[in-house]
């Protein structure tokens, strides 16, 4: 029997083009990955974009009442502004004597027109008295707290005390309760205006009870 030949042909080596073909593919490969991985960090980036332009531009405020743009903050979870500004607004309402407001310039910064127009109105009730009789008002706040949010609008309520004194025949001293509730509503210009965050949108009811009479 004959024995096969053992195939004695040398086998071809890769050249250099071989290699440079593979690597080629290679580049091509990471360059794909590449330019996947950009379009996804694009693609990323404009929907965060587009989500936080969806929010309302907003600020937190730090303890010593300064204003910070937050543009990611939800009006719906900004109580402590809401409460910030109604301390504020029922300082600058409250705070009077015969003259007027003693802050009577906030308003402008804290109502839009038609709240504006209600303060102003509930003042003018009583401006003769006070100017009559010399009064001079001060107050004090037992509590403030939220009537909750929900998307640009919020309700806040205010209760305390209001002190009275004047000369009618002699000295006057008078005590009251207060309750006040406001309706406030997201600034759309927080950025672009000279006013606070939220605005007063409806003084939804003015309480007082006197518990002591001159």
């Amino acid at each position: 029997m004959s024995q096969a030949k053992p195939d004695i042909t040398p086998k071809k080596r890769r050249g250099a083009v071989d290699a440079f073909v593979a690597k080629d593919r290679v580049a091509v490969f990471w360059f794909l990955i590449a330019c996947l991985t950009a379009a996804a960090c694009s693609w990323y980036v404009v929907k965060v974009s587009d989500t936080m332009k969806e929010r309302p531009p907003f600020v937190i405020m730090d303890g010593a009442g300064v204003f910070y743009s937050a543009p990611g903050l939800n009006f719906e979870k900004a109580t402590p502004i809401h409460l910030a500004l109604t301390e504020i607004l029922v300082d600058t309402m409250l705070t009077r004597g015969p003259e007027g407001l003693a802050y009577g310039r906030r308003l402008n910064k804290l109502c839009t027109r038609d709240a504006l127009g209600q303060i102003n109105k509930l003042i003018q009730e009583e401006s003769s008295n006070f100017s009559r009789q010399q009064v001079r008002q001060t107050y004090e706040i037992e509590e403030v707290k939220s009537l909750g949010a929900s998307g640009t609008a919020a309700g806040t309520q205010a209760t305390g005390r209001i002190f009275r004194r004047g000369q009618f025949g002699g000295a006057v001293e008078e005590v009251s309760t207060f309750k006040i509730k406001f309706q406030w509503v997201l600034n759309p210009d927080v950025r672009g205006n000279e006013s606070f965050p939220a605005l007063l949108f409806n003084l939804y009811s003015y309480e007082r009870i006197p518990l002591s009479m001159p």
